[in-house]
Order: structure tokens, then C-alpha cells, then sequence
């Protein structure tokens, strides 16, 4: 197999049997959510199954009857806190390398498809085109360079190619703490929000990434997809729609480049993924991330209302 290419595989039948590790996280509950209606959907947080530890993918894969193993193991598991990565390395290396190697070496003896969650950080942000799956890498942090490096052990050990992965880029949802979430606490405590200016990539909402692999699975996909929202932002430019939607005061939002934060790692400046191989596939175009964003804002204030 060709880095970064991709091949046709068996579809996933309808009902069929999905493990999902790392379902605490944002995109480990939009699966959950997004597939429980088409597949029998399974999550596993960290306490019951720690993908870094020999003895649970023993136990959960290698140990488990045949008649029991899922057909799929979908992991959402990884260490994202970009700048965690760049204080813990080894951390990072256990989660995002180490954990991948390990679920690839067991799905490969079991003949379980692997679904693996890889991302826009791999690549430098040097270019000023939008990445394409064979694009070669060149990650600028720890946290890329461990994303990277799981994905090398994933090929290395499935020779079969019995695998997906899947990039994609600055995930949003209204569950667990990510860039929106921040936005919205900081501008509900009347706080300044300083955002960069000079770093561009594209939103992607959770429940739309769980509904993208869905259909990837469904047409039997294998190797690298990348898929996201569009269309490319700044980050500030980001924040401002999101406090716009959420009717929030706009200036609160403060334009600062990337080199004025405290941040311990670097960012790309560019990470736009190219999505014509998730289009060629689904026959489906990825929607505008407001889209999303304004779905999310609507079903905040109905939860608000309900509280209140």
C-alpha cells in the first residue's frame, strides 16, 4: 500500500458490531449518538479500557471469543492538548504512537477493521494549498508528531490494510472543552478573548465527522480520508462568528497573532485538509461549519429553556 492512498474494502452492514474506545470525548460521543439508530454501538472510556496497556487490548481483543468481537474498533482515544503534548512527550507518545501500535497489532490477528482518528497536525502549515491525503507530512509540535507516528504504527502493523484513517481539523461540539466551549465561557464572564489572526484552517463539527465516517463505512472505505467543514477561517474570525451566533458581544474578541500567546507549541499556519476523496467517495459535500454552529446555538437555548 501507498502512503496516503486508499482502497475499497467490505461495507460495513447495517447492524453491525462497533467498539468504540475513547467514548468520553467529543467525537467518541457524536459516534455514539450518530450511530446507535444503524449499528450495535459500544463505548468504552479510559477506566475500563486504557489503549496504552497491553493487558486490556489483550482482554478486550485477543482474549475475547470470536463470537463476541466487535467488527470494528472505532478509536477516539488520543492526547489532544497541544501544548500538554509539548510539556509530557512521553505521555503523548504513550496515548497517541504507543496505544494505536498496540489496538493495529490486535485488530490485525483478529481480523477486526480498525477506524483511527488522525489530524490536520501532521502536516507543517507551510503550504498555501489545501492538503491532500498523500501530501507528505511534516508535523511542527508534539502532538503532531505522536499523531503522525501512530499512524506509521498503524500501517506498519496492518499489513492487510484493513484500516481507515480519518484527518480532520478543529473539532467543535457543545460537549468537553474545546475551542467553542472556551469561547462562550470566557464571553458569558464579560472576559477579553485574545484569538489569533494569522492561523487558518477549517471548523468541524462532531456530530458531522461521526455522520462522515458513518457513510465512509457504509461504502466500504480503507486507507487515509480527510474530512472537515468548510470553509476556511482564522481562528478570530471563528470566535467572532461563534459570539455572533450565540449572541454574544462581539469585541470582546481581541486580534493578536500567534507569536503574542503564551502557547509552548507552535501551530500550523495553514492546515486547510482537501476533502475531494471524502466527496469522490460519499457522493457529499461537506456543509459550512455556521451551519452547524447555528444547529448548536438553537439547541443551547432549547436546553436553556428547559432548565429554566
Amino acid at each position: 500500500m501507498r502512503w496516503g492512498d486508499a482502497w475499497n474494502g467490505v461495507p460495513l452492514a447495517p447492524g453491525a458490531r462497533i467498539w468504540i474506545v475513547g467514548a468520553s470525548g467529543q467525537v467518541g460521543q457524536a459516534c455514539m449518538r450518530c450511530w446507535r439508530d444503524r449499528y450495535e454501538v459500544r463505548g468504552f472510556v479510559r477506566t475500563e479500557w486504557d489503549i496504552t496497556r497491553p493487558e486490556d487490548v489483550s482482554r478486550w481483543i485477543l482474549d475475547t471469543s470470536p463470537l463476541h468481537r466487535p467488527d470494528c474498533i472505532v478509536n477516539c482515544a488520543a492526547m489532544t492538548r497541544v501544548d500538554a503534548c509539548e510539556t509530557h512527550p512521553e505521555d503523548a507518545e504513550r496515548a497517541n504512537a504507543h496505544g494505536p501500535g498496540l489496538l493495529a497489532y490486535a485488530c490485525e490477528r483478529t481480523g477486526i477493521l480498525l477506524v483511527h482518528l488522525s489530524t490536520d497536525y501532521v502536516f507543517s502549515g507551510t503550504q498555501e494549498t489545501p492538503l491532500q491525503e498523500d501530501t507528505p507530512p511534516h508535523p511542527c509540535n508534539v502532538y503532531g508528531r505522536t499523531k503522525l507516528e501512530g499512524e506509521r504504527r498503524i500501517v506498519q502493523q496492518i499489513t492487510s490494510g484493513r484500516f481507515l484513517i480519518v484527518r480532520t481539523s478543529w473539532v467543535f461540539s457543545l460537549y468537553r472543552a474545546n475551542f467553542l466551549t472556551w469561547v462562550l465561557e470566557r464571553a458569558r464572564a464579560q472576559q477579553q478573548i485574545p484569538v489569533v489572526t494569522d492561523q487558518t484552517g477549517c471548523p468541524t463539527a462532531a456530530d458531522d465527522l461521526a455522520d462522515a465516517i458513518g457513510r465512509l463505512l457504509e461504502r466500504g472505505a480503507r486507507g487515509w480520508i480527510h474530512f472537515r467543514n468548510g470553509p476556511p477561517c482564522s481562528r478570530y474570525d471563528q470566535a467572532r462568528t461563534i459570539l455572533a451566533t450565540f449572541g454574544l458581544p462581539v469585541d470582546l474578541c481581541v486580534p493578536v497573532t500567534r507569536t503574542a500567546l503564551p502557547w509552548k507549541a507552535q501551530r500550523p499556519r495553514y492546515s486547510v485538509l482537501h476533502v475531494g476523496r471524502y466527496r469522490a467517495i460519499t457522493g457529499m459535500t461537506p456543509r459550512p461549519w455556521q451551519d452547524a454552529l447555528a444547529e448548536m446555538a438553537t439547541l443551547a437555548g432549547r436546553e436553556f429553556e428547559n432548565y429554566s
